[in-house]
């Protein structure tokens, strides 16, 4: 198969860049001998099965993830703009549930990440697709 190379997502999407790593060595501390890591494949072979399937299930697999993970951050989005209160000063002000708490922060940052990589699958996809 050959995928369109994207040098662009190489750093955050190096599992769908198109690019096929070298081949690598790397010492292992502990036995004091080179061990050889083989080169990897330009798309990661779970994210190629996900390209390789029929545009019916891709669409149905997309969707539902795409709906779920956007509703999802709505109302997180919505249940952390609750007022802090647990700052009596005026430095408080403005704080929210959201700002205040990472654990919250955290599921909106990863809930926005599956997004974002939903976006990607399905470019990749695309051009994929178009290329058969």
């Amino acid at each position: 198969m050959v995928y369109k190379e994207h040098p662009e997502w190489s750093g955050e999407y190096p599992a769908i860049d198109g690019i096929a790593k070298p081949d690598r060595d790397f010492r292992e501390a502990d036995l004091g001998g080179t061990y050889y890591t083989p080169a990897e494949l330009s798309i990661r072979s779970d994210i190629e099965k996900i390209f390789q399937m029929e545009d019916e299930d891709f669409d149905g697999w997309y969707k539902e993830r795409h709906s779920t993970s956007k509703s999802l951050l709505e109302q997180i989005k919505l249940a952390g703009d609750v007022p802090y209160l647990g700052q009596s000063s005026e430095d408080g002000k403005g704080s929210t549930i959201g700002t205040s708490h990472h654990s919250l922060r955290s599921i909106v940052e990863s809930l926005e990440k599956s997004l974002d990589y939903l976006d990607k699958i399905k470019t990749a996809r695309e051009e994929y697709r178009a290329g058969d």
